[in-house]
């Protein structure tokens, strides 16, 4: 056992320099993409709305809008996408023969040669995820317009009125039953992109 435990540690000693390089590679290549994209959303954003100056209820309204949801499904997916690149070319380092070594752009090359495949598993990933959490977000708008739509914000905030806490209460009961939900959906998806 102390030998396999040995083998174990120098294979992880070995990898760990092109592992860390590899990480290094890929948060920057994704900081490079999602910056303009992010800037490209409220770029849009501020096009749509025809105001200099947005206000957060503004925003809220707009990541609301079919719009707004787009924008988030195309920065969630090329998010989940980027992360999914990035596991795929850890797992190149990682699964190279002993004695192989593996570097950054070998690890990218192997990415990109798999890139249809890890496509496919993150937009199904995204695609579930959005079914999942569509019923809930239904149920947490239902509760808003029925039970906050009477007063401004602030005066549920500062007084704290029955309908206020039931909607808190309510919220706090879909957003533990959904980070239920999505546990089990990302624990049903662990293995996709390995396999």
């Amino acid at each position: 056992m102390s030998d396999l435990t040995g083998e174990i540690v120098g294979d992880l000693r070995r990898r760990c320099k092109p592992l860390a390089w590899t990480a290094v590679l890929y948060k920057i290549l994704a900081f490079a993409v999602l910056s303009p994209v992010i800037s490209l959303l409220f770029r849009l954003l501020l096009a749509t709305s025809f105001d200099t100056a947005l206000t957060d209820q503004d925003i809220l309204f707009y990541f609301l809008g079919p719009a707004g949801w787009l924008c988030l499904v195309v920065f969630g997916a090329l998010s989940v996408a980027l992360a999914a690149f990035e596991l795929a070319a850890l797992m190149a380092v990682l699964g190279a023969p002993t004695g192989a070594d593996v570097g950054p752009l070998a690890a990218l090359h192997f990415a990109l040669a798999n890139a249809r495949p890890i496509i496919l598993v993150a937009a199904r990933l995204v695609a579930w995820t959005l079914l999942v959490v569509a019923p809930f977000l239904a149920v947490a708008a239902v509760v808003y317009f029925a039970l906050l739509t009477e007063y401004d914000i602030n005066f549920y905030l500062k007084e704290k009125p029955p309908a206020f806490l039931a909607a808190i209460g309510i919220g706090g009961v879909l957003a533990v039953a959904c980070g239920g939900v999505l546990l089990r959906l990302a624990t049903n998806w662990f293995f996709a992109l390995p396999l």
